[in-house]
């Protein structure tokens, strides 16, 4: 009884809503329209392969609001980039707050509501995955969600029997800098669109150390060189 109370009490401080939700097909949201929105319109595989995952399970979860920490039964929506709790059979939608964060017993994965302009000019909130290490970079982390082929060889030939297909999850990094959102990569044309005026210096700074796509370390280092490159240029 005491959690039920604690549920609803949060109408006082926390913005939920409630629906009856449907995951089969891709989802849109009005709240994202710039930057990496989580609202994916996924083919029909890859929604079955996600719903089929353990991500879409209920865990048991800390709910930390404000500094006050309590237990609750929730879920990260991959397909609506939103949290959900679960409580007295019903789904609530927490909206999106700074104040609140969220980490899950069984993953150890912490979500944190983070604001950032869009490059539209106006503000957006979304939800990132957190921890101590990137977070001191002001790097932010989501999960990339694709379905890769299995090859499957005759024995004795080398000769495709099949193929099959399997669900693969990847993170992605984004540096959030004087509240702008860049993704955070050493493809040449990505930092040349996100950074025109820093590009040559940025391509020069990841051919000089060799920094890797591949390397959370090296990614760091690109983070915390760009972030000063921009301080250095009042941008």
């Amino acid at each position: 009884m005491k959690f039920y109370t604690f549920i609803f009490s949060f109408f006082l401080t926390v913005n939920f809503s409630y629906a009856q939700l449907s995951y089969s097909r891709g989802f849109s949201n009005a709240n994202e329209t710039s930057g990496p929105s989580p609202s994916v319109r996924y083919e029909n595989r890859l929604v079955k392969a996600i719903e089929a995952s353990d991500d879409l399970k209920w865990q048991q979860a800390d709910l930390s609001i404000n500094g006050s920490v309590k237990p609750v039964t929730a879920r990260y929506n991959v397909f609506e980039g939103i949290i959900e709790i679960k409580a007295n059979d019903k789904i609530y939608r927490l909206k999106r707050d700074g104040d609140l964060s969220i980490r899950f017993i069984d993953s150890d994965l912490t979500y944190q509501a983070k604001s950032y302009i869009g490059d539209d000019g106006n503000t957006y909130t979304s939800y990132f995955i957190i921890d101590d290490y990137t977070y001191n970079y002001n790097i932010l982390t989501r999960s990339n969600y694709e379905l890769t082929p299995i090859k499957k060889r005759k024995k004795y030939h080398n000769t495709l029997l099949s193929r099959e297909i399997k669900l693969e999850k990847n993170k992605v990094y984004y540096l959030l800098d004087n509240d702008k959102l860049f993704l955070l990569t050493t493809k040449n044309r990505a930092i040349k669109k996100m950074f025109p005026k820093e590009a040559s210096q940025i391509k020069t700074f990841i051919k000089e150390n060799k920094l890797s796509n591949e390397s959370l370390e090296d990614l760091t280092i690109l983070a915390n060189y760009i972030t000063d490159l921009r301080s250095k240029n009042n941008i």
